[in-house]
């Protein structure tokens, strides 16, 4: 890591034209085009939380109990070890980057790749969260109708099935426009309930 780049890290005010102003103007309270003041950063549990509300995800089950179904115990530890060794490791160093710099993934991808050459993470990790919030919304719907007993050849089957995905994707996306607070208060609710 460059000299240029620990200060920017360390001291995010260095480059504003790269992150706008240090401090996001009122009614955004979720920086996002600006670093993150210390003052309003989220505890350790807060965290907590709201990252294990990501974990504990219809779309992350289903395929825990893929790989769960595809090998035999022995293997299936050390599958299991060495994802979470790969994955543990790559969000520790994010998850260190952040905290220091105060920055999200988007904006630090913009110090390790560019304005022209962030565009390839940012489009890759888009990509990934839509196809999973699309999975998981389809998922939730389909699951719903089978718990209530609606056979999937009933009349009006695929017309209620679409209308509880556009439900639930508006429910959802209701959270995330809330921001982090809407995130943290269904993680409160959900992980719980999950568990």
């Amino acid at each position: 890591m460059s000299c240029a780049v620990r200060r920017r890290i360390a001291n995010p005010r260095l480059d504003t034209a790269m992150t706008g102003p240090s401090h996001a103007p009122a009614g955004t309270q979720d920086y996002p085009l600006a670093a993150v003041p210390r003052e309003a950063r989220r505890s350790f549990g807060s965290l907590l939380v709201v990252l294990t509300g990501f974990t504990f995800f219809t779309a992350t089950m289903f395929a825990g109990g893929q790989l769960g179904g595809a090998f035999p115990l022995p293997e299936l530890l050390l599958v299991l070890l060495a994802g979470n060794l790969l994955l543990g490791s790559y969000v520790a160093a994010l998850g260190y980057a952040a905290q220091a710099s105060g920055l999200n993934t988007a904006l630090m991808g913009r110090f390790a790749f560019g304005e022209l050459g962030s565009r390839w993470p940012d489009l890759l990790l888009g990509g990934t969260q839509i196809c999973w919030y699309g999975w998981g919304t389809a998922t939730i719907a389909v699951i719903l109708l089978e718990l209530l007993g609606v056979p999937a050849d009933a009349p009006g089957h695929t017309i209620v099935l679409n209308g509880l995905m556009i439900l639930f994707g508006i429910a959802f996306c209701l959270t995330a426009y809330v921001g982090y607070r809407g995130l943290e208060l269904l993680s409160l609710w959900a992980v719980p309930a999950m568990t």
